[in-house]
């Protein structure tokens, strides 16, 4: 029996807020239930930073110990020996403190804008952006050449993180911790130890558990070029999530030696690990190694430690503002000691216009529209003049102008004081509208869809499909090609999952089981594959099932089909 899924389609649309629109539910919800870096500290591994998350104040103002006993947050420290002033973004757009833990959760977390990450060969793509959602909080510390304060070569380091054990549910989503060595000089990367949903490789679509590397701005179009360690990762199964509470994840670099050891354990218990004894009691037991082998000191003698979450969103609300005459929309907002900085997101959907951004009638920046119109969002960062300090009641406005028609897409105003900045309401009544004649400013959704949806057919021309979950053998699923989608030539035999399992191998496992046939009467070549089904986790009384799996281009396909569990 064939059933089209009900995922969006594969494009870019938009559509007016009031209409309403089919969303992926998938959104992941991350609890991080302590942070905490340790650092040599009078010839001895100490706490070097401990958050436990339990003031109900987001990072980086939550209280935090430092090794002065002073009660601090992450970004104050009026000698700036160990750590600088730094403005995360869960600090505003979320990770609320609460019950001891902060949370991140994917579908409000920051837009991810002109930013690609690539993997050279192929591999595990985690990173990919325009359409993704990013919480990040950093704990700054000093990175002045020659220091001996902050995260140096010249210390034992470890940088651990303890999560509440939940899968991804997206494709590129992830969550974990990091160092980082950006703002000196040296190679700009990331070490990356995440929790994450891989898209590439064998283990396509498949939960894992990752190391990488993020180097900045080298590949041949300056974009960021991602490098996994471990090839397709740690395969986590659901078993996994099912029978554990937690995860800790750890990296540990020793002094004068740059090399970065990355390993995780599964936790069920309470634990603290600002606790050297809790943790490496673990060590013997239950903590697993992926790698000793990658680098953080290229280069610079510092390093910086984080906590982060990646998903990609399906559907984001945006400011559309559309010039007949000038049209604009705006707000009062004070305005306090300098440095102050408007951050947004941007995107012409014309090739005319010209978007211009003031405050109290002070320009602070002109955008013309670009030809060809760019899909993805463009970031501004605007740095309010001397002169426009502590001051109240100024108007922040946006205004677009030019030929009619002209149009605009606002999105993430991020300032002191702003009212529904990522316009998250149907409308618009936190912001003064003006336009005239054929100008217009309304808030529209934007859809980006996470998979091309393919129709299926569990068992080929058996109605209903009964599946018997005790008496073993295979199921043979097709994936129907179109006139536009070639399904044998297209999809990835090895990155094929059905509730959970992969298409069978024969050969020694070097050959998937999966082969081209005519099947539905369209003269069209189909994709049936063959799954074992002790592997499928389904249960009793499930009434449809799954089929995900990546083309050999890397976009995600999914369809779904209606199954009878029997005796």
């Amino acid at each position: 029996m064939k059933y089209f899924a009900t995922i969006l389609g594969f494009a870019l649309g938009l559509t007016a807020a009031t209409v309403a629109t089919e969303v992926s539910a998938q959104n992941t919800v991350v609890k991080l239930d302590q942070f905490v870096v340790m650092r040599t500290i009078d010839g001895d591994l100490g706490v070097f930073l401990d958050d436990p998350f339990t003031d109900s104040l987001p990072p980086p103002q939550s209280e935090a110990t430092f090794p002065s006993g002073t009660g601090t947050s992450y970004n104050v420290n009026p000698d700036n020996t160990d750590h600088v002033p730094f403005g995360a973004n869960c600090q505003t757009t979320g990770c609320e403190d609460v019950g001891g833990k902060t949370t991140m959760e994917g579908a409000i977390g920051e837009p991810r804008t002109g930013i690609t990450t690539i993997v050279p060969g192929g591999g595990v793509i985690i990173e990919a952006t325009d359409i993704t959602r990013f919480f990040r909080s950093q704990f700054r510390t000093n990175i002045t050449p020659g220091s001996s304060s902050g995260l140096r070569n010249s210390h034992d380091i470890e940088v651990l993180g303890l999560f509440d054990f939940v899968e991804p549910l997206r494709a590129t989503s992830h969550y974990g911790i990091e160092l980082n060595d950006f703002g000196g000089g040296g190679r700009q990367d990331n070490l990356v130890l995440a929790v994450a949903r891989a898209t590439r490789g064998s283990n396509s679509l498949q939960p894992i558990i990752t190391f990488f590397r993020i180097e900045s701005g080298i590949g041949p179009d300056g974009e960021n070029v991602l490098t996994p360690f471990v090839e397709g990762g740690h395969r986590l199964e659901l078993e996994d999530f099912e029978n554990n509470a937690q995860i800790l994840l750890r990296l540990r670099t020793p002094a004068d030696d740059p090399t970065v050891t990355a390993e995780f354990a599964f936790v069920n218990g309470p634990i603290d690990i600002a606790d050297p004894i809790a943790v490496n009691g673990l060590i013997f037991t239950t903590f697993t190694t992926l790698t000793e082998t990658p680098t953080i000191f290229d280069g610079e003698d510092f390093t910086r430690a984080r906590f982060r979450m990646l998903q990609r969103r399906d559907q984001e609300n945006e400011a559309l503002l559309t010039a007949g005459s000038p049209t604009s929309i705006s707000q009062l907002v004070d305005t306090g000691d300098l440095p102050i900085t408007l951050n947004f997101s941007y995107r012409f959907t014309t090739i005319t216009g010209v978007l211009t951004v003031t405050l109290g009638g002070t320009n602070l920046g002109t955008f013309n529209a670009p030809n060809p119109v760019t899909e993805g969002f463009g970031a501004a960062v605007l740095p309010v003049p001397a002169g426009l300090e502590n001051m109240l009641d100024l108007e922040l406005k946006f205004e677009i102008d030019g030929l009619s028609g002209s149009s605009v897409l606002i999105d993430t105003v991020l300032f002191p004081g702003i009212s529904n900045g990522n316009f998250a309401t149907e409308d618009l009544s936190d912001w003064t509208v003006v336009s005239s004649g054929e100008g217009s400013a309304e808030i529209i959704v934007v859809e980006n869809s996470l998979f091309l949806p393919v129709t299926i057919d569990v068992k080929p021309n058996t109605d209903p499909n009964d599946i018997n979950l005790s008496a073993g053998g295979v199921v043979p699923v097709a994936i129907f090609s179109t006139e536009t989608f070639d399904a044998p030539d297209e999809v990835d035999p090895s990155s094929v999952l059905l509730a959970g399992a992969h298409a069978r191998t024969v050969g020694n496992g070097r050959r998937t089981q999966c082969s081209s046939k005519l099947i539905n009467g369209d003269e069209l070549s189909d994709l049936i594959c063959k799954f074992s089904i002790a592997e499928l986790f389904l249960a009793d009384g499930q009434s449809t099932v799954t089929l995900s799996a990546l083309t050999f281009d890397g976009v995600e396909i999914q369809g779904e089909d209606s199954i009878s569990i029997v005796p």
